[in-house]
């Protein structure tokens, strides 16, 4: 408790853990809002692949955004542990609801399963496959609003989920039967699963329970259900042939798309088709004599000879194959519905990322279908992608205007735009395209303008001859340069130890940051030379104090010490310098000659 994730989310409270993750409740110290942090379990870190998958797979569900599925905000890493930032929500699991229930009423099972569609048709229009919907991965707050979580994110080996080849397919009891067989889940897997909730939801227990999860898997590949109405009699039938019609193990055989299916179950949402029906009042009529019954019933015998004998040729309709229209402009879809004998109408509009506006969505029947001739084929036309605002991220970090793109719908162009300038600090976005505030298709990419900070100005080398690599090294680094590479080489003009040449030429201009490589002497470095000094103190009649300096090549140093010298005494004095040097005669503490050597 109290750790904080990316400097800005703190934990709050645990919420629980799974085969993969720990769950926490958290908040966000920068925005002030609650989130529930997912952290990696350790003894999964060393899996390079999942660790891979968790990364990968949660920066494109980053990209969904839709009321009924928990939104992803930040996706990262803290003491080597990989973490997920998500929506935090108030409520329950699904499966929470049906333990203390037993059992919904249909109604509010045919609620929650339409929320679930709609999630499942916003993910699946972005190419995104849940893989595990359960009731533990469905949460109800308590406005009665789904969220789906969990979109994508790979699972570990419990005993509750199925792996092939390292790769976790989903939770056995809601399996569909391509996820047992080992073959890949798309869309109706899906399906497939949420029938097992919806079957759930109104009979209060699962369609297939075994000892193991083998003999459960076998059980979705070999077994069908028992009916939903042998456990809940007051299911309509319709629904019930709705469920079983998801549970089939032909995907094919299945509701094609989560939109369809919703669209299936939105019937029972007010009047189901087993409703109570107004029951026309019978008149009382007189008794029929004998003989005028007669009558009636050969007469009735007469008409039904005579539809029996021109149905076959008058009442038969013959059938024909719905064609496929997907999208297919809606002029050429009409066309080619018309041409098989069927007449088209448009059930409605809506937006969609990838078809253009105009375009055929879905089609209801299914295409290739074989229905009678003369039967209305409902059409769902695009109006295009939803337009989206884009979000100001202008004084961001990078990262953080990604999340905000993302998290609008909208998608971050991989070519930053890099310039130098003064006013803003490395790392910071500071221009967008498009701009915030315009109203663009959802999956636009916005391209980042971020600065490298202030342009550095250029510096003069320092001249490091003569210098120890100590010394070279402390003067670079009060320029902000670096010290580069050490060579040594033989050499007479400088002591073992000093810098005899830099490869960058003293006083030359050079950038921060910039290394300059030397080569050091390794002696024997220049031989002694003498030199003769000769001084006469003034004749004043007084003592004067006398010092004598040499500076050369390895320094500054007294020759000759302060020394009480009488008037006019004259005063010789053999010193030694290397390379060149200076002689300094001090009279008084004052220079009064000065000679360069040799």
């Amino acid at each position: 408790m109290g750790q904080v994730f990316g400097q800005r989310y703190e934990v709050t409270e645990k919420l629980g853990a799974g085969g993969m993750a720990q769950v926490y409740k958290g908040k966000d110290t920068i925005l002030g809002r609650f989130v529930t942090i997912k952290v990696l379990r350790e003894e999964l870190l060393a899996d390079e692949l999942l660790v891979k998958r968790f990364y990968s797979e949660a920066q494109s569900v980053a990209r969904l955004s839709h009321p009924n599925i928990v939104s992803i905000y930040d996706v990262g890493e803290e003491d080597g542990k990989p973490y997920l930032v998500m929506e935090y929500v108030e409520g329950r699991s699904l499966k929470e609801v049906i333990r203390e229930k037993k059992k919904l009423p249909y109604q509010e099972a045919v609620g929650i399963a339409i929320q679930v569609c709609r999630a499942l048709a916003h993910a699946h229009e972005h190419d995104i496959v849940h893989r595990d919907i359960k009731p533990q991965n469905i949460l109800l707050t308590p406005g009665g609003q789904v969220k789906v979580t969990d979109f994508g994110i790979a699972r570990s080996t419990a005993s509750t989920t199925l792996t092939y080849n390292g790769s976790i397919v989903g939770s056995i009891h809601y399996l569909s039967p391509e996820q047992a067989q080992g073959q890949p889940a798309d869309a109706r897997s899906d399906i497939y699963s949420l029938g097992v909730v919806m079957y759930e939801m109104v009979t209060g227990r699962l369609p297939f329970e075994g000892d193991s999860g083998i003999a459960i898997a076998l059980k979705h590949l070999q077994e069908e259900p028992v009916p939903p109405r042998n456990y809940a009699p007051d299911l309509p039938k319709d629904l019930e042939k709705v469920i079983l019609r998801t549970l089939r193990k032909d995907p094919d055989a299945r509701p094609q798309d989560a939109r369809d299916l919703a669209r299936q179950l939105e019937r029972f949402t007010a009047a189901g088709p087993d409703a109570t029906q107004e029951i026309p009042v019978v008149t009382p009529r007189r008794k029929l004599r004998p003989w005028a019954k007669v009558a009636i019933i050969m007469g009735a015998l007469a008409l039904f000879a005579i539809a029996f004998l021109l149905g076959s040729s008058i009442l038969a309709v013959k059938e024909t194959t719905v064609p496929d229209v997907y999208n297919q402009p809606v002029e050429q879809a009409f066309a080619k519905i018309q041409e098989a004998g069927l007449k088209p109408v448009i059930a409605g509009e809506r937006n969609h990322d990838t078809i253009p506006k105009g375009y055929v969505i879905s089609q209801d029947p299914a295409a290739n279908k074989k229905v009678k001739r003369g039967q209305t084929v409902s059409l769902e036309i695009s109006s295009g992608p939803a337009l989206v605002t884009v979000p100001p991220v202008r004084g961001l970090s990078v990262r953080d205007a990604e999340l905000q793109i993302l998290n609008a719908g909208l998608t971050v162009d991989p070519n930053h735009n890099e310039v130098y300038d003064p006013d803003w600090p490395k790392g910071v976005v500071i221009a967008q395209d498009p701009e915030a505030g315009q109203q663009v298709s959802k999956g636009t990419p916005v391209r980042l303008t971020v600065s490298l900070g202030p342009r550095s100005q250029p510096i003069k080398a320092p001249d490091l001859r003569g210098m120890t690599v100590e010394q070279a090294k402390q003067r670079c680094e009060e320029l902000g340069l670096n010290l580069g590479s050490i060579s040594f080489e033989e050499n007479y003009e400088y002591f073992s130890g000093q810098i005899v040449r830099q490869d960058v030429e003293p006083q030359a201009p050079v950038a921060k940051g910039q290394t300059i490589n030397v080569i050091v002497s390794k002696g024997p470095g220049p031989p002694p030379q003498t030199a003769e000094v000769t001084y006469e103190v003034p004749k004043d009649g007084r003592d004067h104090v006398v010092k004598i300096v040499v500076i050369d090549a390895t320094g500054q140093r007294e020759e000759l010490k302060d020394t009480r010298v009488a008037s006019g005494t004259k005063i010789k004095r053999s010193v030694t310098f290397y390379r060149e040097g200076i002689v300094q005669v001090y009279l008084d503490g004052v220079v009064v000659a000065e000679k360069k050597v040799p």
